[in-house]
């Protein structure tokens, strides 16, 4: 029992210094990279003109729901700037790490968990949907809180866990559309 608690603190100590790391890095991405073709797009489209939804929007599937209403939230009250509008991107990734976190906390050996928490969260294909203003990050962090939340209501069942798990479905497909498939 005791060397459990000593393990799990381990690997929490190890959890936090890998994810300041990593953290510190998808902040410095997003401000220092410039906007992408699709970021300025989405500006033009949506946020200037705040129209997102309805008959007047352009049809796009550039338009990623949840982060257009956070860019055009963060136009209207800050102004132009590219780096504010990743932020929900980069929230996203707080809610990626600490699911994934979650998700292999339940693992025996702690090699094992340190290494697939590793592996999962540091892949350098998957840390730029972090630095961006785009959907994916946001809906990712949300798609693996859907998936712990699912795996504990098959655990017990639990109104709390049912009501979690549907709302970060909601939140991932409403952060971009592709995910449709993935969270029904």
């Amino acid at each position: 029992m005791k060397q459990q608690m000593h393990r799990d603190k381990l690997f929490f100590r190890i959890a936090i210094v890998l994810f300041a790391f990593l953290f510190l890095y998808v902040i410095v991405r997003a401000c220092m990279l410039e906007p992408l073709n699709d970021e300025a797009l989405t500006f033009l489209y949506y946020l200037e003109t705040g129209r997102i939804t309805g008959v007047d929007a352009f049809p796009d599937a550039n338009n990623h729901l949840l982060n257009s209403y956070f860019g055009s939230f963060i136009y209207r009250n800050v102004g132009t700037n590219f780096f504010l509008f990743r932020l929900l991107s980069i929230a996203g990734f707080a809610l990626y790490f600490w699911g994934v976190y979650f998700l292999v906390k339940h693992f025996k050996d702690n090699w094992y968990r340190i290494l697939v928490l590793l592996g999962i969260t540091s892949i350098p294909y998957v840390l730029e949907y972090f630095g961006y203003a785009r959907g994916y990050g946001f809906a990712m962090g949300c798609f693996v809180w859907m998936v712990y939340f699912s795996i504990q209501l098959q655990k017990e069942f639990s109104f709390k866990y049912l009501v979690l798990a549907y709302l970060c479905m909601y939140l991932t497909v409403f952060s971009n559309f592709s995910m449709l498939n993935s969270s029904f």
